[in-house]
Order: C-alpha cells, then sequence, then structure tokens
C-alpha cells in the first residue's frame, strides 16, 4: 500500500497522508480560487461550512500543525511520519499522560485518526458543497412526462435528490 491510501495507517504522514494538512490546505486552496477569499473562515459565508464546519477545520488545522511542528523538532529535522519512536515522546510533549506509556501513545493516536476522519468528512462536505452549488439542471422523466412518477413522500426512508441516493434525515438515528 502507498502511503496516503488510508488514514489509518499505523505511521501515518501528517502532511501528505489522507486526512493530512494537505487535503485541509488543498479544501482551502480550492475555495480560494473558486470564491476568491482571503480566509478559510469566508468559506462560511459561500455556503461551504456551516459555523461548526469550518471550527471543525480550525481545530483540525491547529492540531496538525502542532503535531507538526513538534515532530520536526524532535527529529531535528523536517519529518512527516509519526513513527513508532516518536509516538511516545509526542503523546508525552502534547499532554497525553497516564502511568501506562502504551495508553498514552494510543490516546494520543486515536485523537490523531480522530482528526483524520474530521477532515475526511470535511472534504466530502466541501466537494458535496461544491456539487450542488454547481449543478446543471437535467431534464427528468418527471418533466417529460408529468405526473408520471410519483411526488417523494416525506415517510420514504429512501429518496433520489438531485441525482443520488439519499435517505430520510432521522433513518439511522430512529434505527441504527
Amino acid at each position: 500500500m502507498r502511503q496516503g491510501e488510508s488514514r489509518y495507517l499505523v505511521e501515518p504522514n501528517i502532511k501528505d497522508g489522507k486526512g493530512g494538512l494537505r487535503d485541509l490546505q488543498t479544501l482551502y486552496w480550492i475555495g480560494k480560487y473558486l470564491y476568491r477569499v482571503e480566509d478559510a473562515s469566508d468559506l462560511v459565508h459561500h455556503g461551504v461550512f456551516t459555523k461548526e464546519e469550518y471550527k471543525t477545520f480550525q481545530k483540525a488545522e491547529a492540531f496538525l500543525w502542532t503535531v507538526r511542528c513538534h515532530l520536526h523538532y524532535l527529529a531535528g529535522r523536517a519529518e512527516e511520519r509519526l513513527s513508532f519512536d516518536m509516538q511516545p515522546e509526542l503523546a508525552k510533549r502534547l499532554g497525553y499522560t497516564d502511568p501506562n506509556l502504551h495508553r498514552a501513545v494510543e490516546r494520543f493516536m486515536r485523537s490523531y485518526f480522530l482528526v483524520a476522519k474530521d477532515v475526511g468528512d470535511l472534504t466530502r462536505i466541501f466537494c458535496a458543497a461544491l456539487e450542488e452549488q454547481n449543478r446543471k439542471i437535467r431534464p427528468s422523466l418527471n418533466s417529460l412526462l408529468p405526473g408520471f412518477l410519483k411526488l417523494r413522500n416525506s415517510e420514504d426512508d429512501f429518496f433520489v435528490e438531485n441525482g443520488r441516493l439519499a435517505a430520510r434525515a432521522s433513518l439511522f438515528r430512529d434505527d441504527p
């Protein structure tokens, strides 16, 4: 497996791996180009992120930069891979303490993987927003043959919306 194909590698790359800094920077640069924003917070005004999603962006960025800076300082050079030998000292420096060092490292890496997952979620949200904002109207069977297809019932669990399969908002909360 090549580096970056999974966000759950045991020695992840915090810069170029999936869910890393490069993914956040790519979202920002795409937004900067498309919306002419000067700050990632401006993506909220363009409907790309909600305020809460932008807070997630900020927290992920701060966490990843903090880890990266500590990693560079600890390695004494530019280093992007969270190698096994670096993880215990990074965990300690970042405040993950436990009498059992192994548990402290597990907590640190769990935090890392949750942040990487958040970055992946933000990427999907960003792409969905771009797709929705740039969607072209396609002729549908219903517009060609009015009344042929029944309208969506608000009680339906699954339905097609904008050419994508969607689920009722509370479906998985009500019946996981």
